[in-house]
């Protein structure tokens, strides 16, 4: 034994292998080359590209639920079938200074308008007044109000003058402008037959009850007043 290890040392036990000499299991990468020096030669040659197309690559469908599982797929049935989103406002409410709006399809949603809100606490002195129609000489509502109680306005006024011109009546007021109405629309016809006018038979004691039966009657038996003198 010591005189095997004492031959090996001195034999320098090298093992200077090249990479042509060295296998290589090419079953995973599916590389041709079966040593490692072939192999490397291969990968450099090929340059390492991975020019995958749309449709190598997968995708997954859980969450958009689309039925493409590669991502071509997934683009063409999104192109088939765009989106829309033509939603509208299905209400709106408001509960004091809260408003509520609220989407076809989708979820209300409040705000509130609260900070909207302002006070605006002004007296009449403060609020101008237009007097170009009044005449007044009033320039704000205070001293519009105390100029109007200090003169309070007459309107008493006469009609002057009725006028009536075929259906038109003309009415004439005082200190005014006349103004004119057409009665056409009261004209009627009535235009009723003999039967369709009502008798009263109280005091004929006939028994007819309109005017046609009436006279009918009185003609069928005409009424005779030959009286004699008789003392």
């Amino acid at each position: 034994t010591q005189a095997a290890i004492d031959e090996l040392a001195a034999n320098g036990g090298t093992d200077d292998q090249t990479a042509a000499e060295v296998t290589y299991d090419n079953t995973t990468s599916l590389l041709t080359a079966t040593d490692t020096q072939a192999a490397i030669d291969e990968l450099a040659a090929n340059g390492g590209t991975d020019d995958q197309n749309a449709a190598e690559v997968t995708y997954d469908n859980t969450t958009s639920l689309l039925t493409a599982t590669n991502t071509q797929a997934a683009i063409d049935e999104l192109a088939a079938n765009p989106v829309s989103d033509d939603q509208n406002i299905e209400s709106l409410g408001l509960a004091g200074t809260t408003l509520t709006v609220g989407i076809e399809d989708g979820t209300a949603q409040t705000v509130d308008l609260a900070a909207l809100l302002g006070t605006d606490d002004q007296n009449a002195a403060e609020v101008t007044y237009d007097n170009t129609t009044s005449l007044l000489t009033a320039t704000d509502t205070q001293a519009a109000i105390d100029e109007l109680a200090a003169n309070p306005a007459s309107d008493d006024q006469n009609i002057e003058s009725l006028g009536l011109v075929g259906t038109t009546l003309t009415v004439g007021i005082e200190d005014g402008t006349a103004q004119t109405v057409d009665l056409a629309a009261l004209l009627g016809t009535d235009d009723q037959t003999a039967t369709e006018v009502t008798y009263d038979n109280t005091i004929s004691l006939l028994t007819a009850t309109n005017t046609q039966a009436a006279i009918d009657e009185l003609a069928a038996n005409p009424a005779s007043d030959d009286q004699n003198i008789e003392s």
